[in-house]
């Protein structure tokens, strides 16, 4: 996926994680170093620019709600926000989704918010009503690589 959006990505289960990983072509950290040394070892040569043009986007993944509050908060700081968070709704055992979207939207009001979940503890009403700054969505599990692609593309900032 061709991408240059900033997305958070918040979701307990490592499978799932592992699954946004593969439908995104998220690289780990050790393939993001290899890639970082493969670089250097070639200089730039248009196969390299090649790889560039085919990176998936700028995605952070974390697994607790309180650890996106502090993804949020850094990006903001840095000046470079997030555009798109998908949050899953069961978050054991720290703050739910609908607590982490409340806290969320007091950092950045604005930010699209799609709830990715197979159960909810919270209606679809009762989360738009709780969250009235922008927009949410909702996208339940199991999901497709082009459910997740087209949200990215038509509900970032």
């Amino acid at each position: 996926m061709n991408c240059d959006k900033k997305v958070l990505i918040v979701d307990d289960d490592s499978s799932v994680l592992q699954l946004y990983r593969q439908l995104l072509g998220v690289k780990s950290e050790a393939q993001k170093n290899e890639h970082m040394l493969s670089e250097l070892m070639s200089l730039v040569e248009v196969e390299d620019q090649q790889k560039k043009t085919r990176e998936s986007c700028d995605v952070t993944l974390v697994d607790q709600g309180e650890a996106a509050v502090e993804e949020i908060q850094g990006a903001l700081q840095s000046d470079d926000p997030f555009q798109l968070l998908f949050l899953d709704m069961r978050l054991p055992p720290g703050m739910d989704g609908k607590e982490t979207a409340v806290q969320v939207r007091r950092i950045q009001p604005k930010l699209p918010i799609v709830f990715v979940t197979a159960f909810s503890d919270h209606s679809e009403q009762t989360l738009k009503t709780a969250l009235p700054t922008a927009p949410i969505y909702f996208n339940y599990k199991p999901f497709a690589r082009l459910e997740l692609e087209s949200a990215i593309q038509n509900l970032s900032l």
